[in-house]
């Protein structure tokens, strides 16, 4: 990335400047209309913002941001299926707990006709025994 140093751009923005200072990520531009150099995120401020000069260090540039976003992509996608799983496994413990839940009244409103036959039962013997 020292490479870039001196290398000349222009921002949609500020007109045509020099980079003068990098760091990690970082640019410094010192503009020709402006006082203060401005700070960018590179290669992010070269996606439709900045231009280099230097077509061969643009067309690497706009590789780079083109794979980045690549990578962008596939993680965004990797992440929606996590979630589609996450999200399809908490649909199946949902739908598990209502089938015992249904089970469990099932089997309660069961014991109470059982309940119910025999009190019947019990009060037709007491009927015919009298």
């Amino acid at each position: 990335m020292d490479s870039l140093m001196n290398e000349k751009v222009t921002h949609r923005k500020y007109g045509s400047g020099n980079i003068v200072e990098v760091n990690d990520k970082i640019i410094m531009v010192k503009f020709d209309e402006i006082e203060d150099a401005k700070k960018f995120i590179y290669p992010d401020s070269f996606d439709g913002f900045m231009t280099f000069e230097n077509k061969k260090l643009q067309t690497a540039t706009i590789r780079v941001l083109e794979m980045e976003k690549a990578k962008r992509e596939v993680e965004e996608e990797r992440k929606k299926q996590e979630f589609e799983k996450i999200d399809e496994e908490k649909r199946i413990e949902k739908t598990e707990k209502l089938k015992k839940q249904r089970k469990a009244t099932k089997a309660k409103t069961d014991r109470e006709k059982g309940v119910q036959l025999k009190k019947e039962k019990a009060g037709k013997e007491h009927v015919v025994k009298i």
